[in-house]
């Protein structure tokens, strides 16, 4: 489904989830509270040491029965650049607090450091192939 749109048949199915906040022939939005609980596994899945993000947003996909494979890489991508943003403005806000929320600054920003960390290992790992050719 690269870069496809999405049939109408595809759309009522999608759209019957109560994760999906919108979809359209070209779009799908999540909520929130999906956002939320990605965000979560992939920092559950960063601290046991061994974390593909592709791999934890589809395995939630599958879990709240979203089917993985009609989502694809690059609506994927989307979904972890969104969380990644929401994860950065979470931070900025917290920064702006009395000093209380100092400790969940700090994890949001090591979770993103984590997060950044592995997508230079990827981006090692496309390099690497493509020296090999």
């Amino acid at each position: 489904m690269d870069g496809e749109h999405f049939t109408k048949q595809v759309r009522e199915r999608l759209g019957a989830n109560r994760y999906i906040a919108k979809i359209s022939p070209k779009q799908i939005s999540f909520t929130d509270e999906f956002r939320i609980m990605v965000a979560r596994e992939i920092e559950e899945a960063m601290a046991t040491g061994a974390c593909d993000v592709n791999n934890v947003i589809k395995q939630t996909l599958s879990r709240v029965g979203i089917d993985p494979e009609l989502i694809d890489s690059g609506r994927i991508a989307s979904i972890r650049s969104s969380i990644r943003s929401m994860v950065v403005k979470t931070a900025r806000v917290e920064a702006t607090g009395d000093g209380a929320a100092d400790t969940k600054r700090l994890e949001r920003l090591e979770i993103q450091i984590l997060y950044m960390q592995q997508e230079m290992e990827f981006i090692k790992k496309i390099l690497s192939r493509a020296d090999m050719t």
